[in-house]
């Protein structure tokens, strides 16, 4: 096992003017990146292509196959995947978003970004996914999680009648009733973050089958700027001032 050294601190701790050092701590995760990684991110680097790109778009491709998605759109971060859901799907003012009670806060912090209300649904005690969403008059989407790698009950959330949300960032490779996860809800959010199954360093994905959401998400993510605008005349989306490119040196990592 691989242990961190212990952290060093300078300042008066309990009244003692020497340095003091804090226990080490065990870490959560050690990612397992060696020289094919170095190698690949290396090669991004010397291409000059830091921003989107071939290694981008071929992540992209794998991501979709891998999770039976007719697309996957690599971002910055699952906090930004998950924001850039919520907009595309019309999120806003005066709407709330359930979220099960127990996560990280990135799912809740997405929803007050988009200027929504969260409301926060028990989740069960023994599978620690909620499933028992209630939908109130001012519901406009539900985040379901994937807890801690544990498919949420799709089959239960499907017949909600407000779009679904998938939060699966710690589910890639995990499947349920034969289905991979990811390949649940309008769209589906991963995070490639070093604790992640699969890290890039950093990074996201949105996951969705429907064309019209994944132009949009597209878009959204690059400050509102369509790819075609300087082809054939479109300008985006007026107003988007939201930027979550990938880095091309992190889907390198994968």
């Amino acid at each position: 096992m691989r242990h961190a050294k212990p952290f060093r601190a300078a300042g008066n701790v309990g009244g003692a003017e020497d340095r003091v050092i804090i226990a080490a701590m065990i870490p959560l995760t050690v990612p397992a990146l060696g020289s094919e990684e170095i190698a690949a991110a290396e090669r991004v680097l010397r291409s000059g292509m830091l921003v989107q790109g071939r290694e981008v778009q071929q992540f992209e491709s794998e991501l979709a196959q891998r999770t039976q998605r007719r697309h996957a759109i690599a971002v910055s971060s699952g906090t930004a995947a998950l924001e850039l859901a919520l907009r595309a799907l019309g999120v806003g003012p005066g709407d709330e978003v359930l979220v099960p009670a127990l996560t990280w806060p990135s799912p809740g912090h997405a929803v007050l970004a988009v200027g929504a209300s969260v409301g926060l649904v028990d989740v069960d005690p023994e599978e620690w996914n909620a499933h028992a969403f209630e939908l109130g008059p001012r519901t406009r989407a539900v985040i379901a999680i994937d807890q801690f790698g544990n498919p949420a009950r799709q089959r239960e959330l499907a017949s909600l009648a407000v779009p679904l949300i998938v939060d699966a960032a710690c589910s890639l490779g995990s499947s349920y009733e034969g289905r991979p996860c990811g390949s649940f809800g309008a769209i589906a959010t991963m995070s490639f973050h070093p604790r992640k199954v699969l890290t890039t360093g950093e990074g996201g994905a949105c996951l969705t089958d429907d064309d019209a959401l994944a132009e949009r998400i597209s878009v959204l993510a690059n400050y509102g700027l369509d790819p075609r605008a300087l082809h054939d005349g479109h300008h985006g989306v007026p107003g988007a001032r939201f930027h979550a490119r990938a880095e091309g040196w992190n889907a390198s990592l994968d």
